[in-house]
């Protein structure tokens, strides 16, 4: 008879040691994680939901050559990679969406329920472009910030 191989106990039991202690190091990970944005944001949820909006504009702001104010209050994003994204915020309720041929998807909301107010400006120089985002908060502290866009797309891109 032919012999198959197969794994032997302890093989087996090495194994599942290593994947117990690999997810024991991954759960620790994300608790901490966690715990530390809970320890940031005061433990609210729209502190921290603010913190997570103004943080997802700041990543797509870096990498924008444009921002404009299309009505009150919808501000438009063009980014260099021919991303268009929208983010308007109405009471105490940000949105953020992606536009691709004229039509909203991917809409992210986000809620601020504690917020006094959620104010944007555009802010310019010859050269560059940039959004101050300020929420008031009562009592938390406020989340204030200048995020400086790309430089400006050249006229022959």
């Amino acid at each position: 008879m032919k012999r198959f191989k197969a794994f032997t106990l302890i093989e087996m039991l090495v194994t599942l040691t290593l994947f117990s202690m690999s997810m024991i190091i991954i759960y620790n990970l994300l608790s901490t994680t966690l715990g530390v944005m809970n320890n940031i944001s005061g433990g609210d949820e729209s502190r921290t939901s603010a913190i997570l909006f103004a943080k997802l504009l700041e990543n797509n702001l870096r990498n924008a050559y444009n921002i404009y104010e299309d009505e009150e209050s919808t501000f438009v994003i063009e980014g260099f990679d021919n991303r268009t994204f929208v983010f308007t915020a109405r009471d105490k309720i940000c949105y953020f969406s992606e536009i691709k041929d004229d039509k909203i998807f991917d809409t992210k909301t986000f809620t601020i329920k504690t917020a006094e107010s959620i104010d944007f400006e555009i802010l310019e120089t010859q050269r560059r472009k940039a959004l101050e985002i300020n929420i008031k908060f009562k009592g938390v502290g406020d989340i204030k910030k200048t995020i400086i866009l790309g430089f400006k797309k050249s006229e022959e891109s």
